[in-house]
């Protein structure tokens, strides 16, 4: 015995109240998740899924900035005035 000053429903008292610390500081099934890789991995997924679904492609919002920027620079002129400046011709 571990603890021979202790009976076991104490012993079981203090098991049970140190796993509620445990999950309470873990923010409560944290512990199970650990414990089971499958769970990990559709945590992980559906994860991955909101962030999907919350943020639009970023590439591609870029990619449009970019493109509406060179167009603009074409149309007005700009472009050619700084293709020109930089190669010198």
């Amino acid at each position: 015995k571990k603890f021979a000053h202790f009976s076991d429903d104490d012993i079981a008292e203090i098991d049970a109240a140190q796993a509620k610390e445990r999950e309470a500081a873990t923010g409560g099934g944290v512990q199970d998740l650990t414990d089971n890789p499958m769970r990990v991995a559709r945590a992980l997924a559906a994860k991955e899924k909101l962030a999907a679904a919350t943020q639009p492609d970023i590439a591609a919002t870029l990619q449009a900035t970019v493109d509406k920027g060179v167009t603009a620079m074409t149309q007005s002129g700009a472009l050619a005035k700084v293709m020109q400046k930089n190669t010198g011709k």
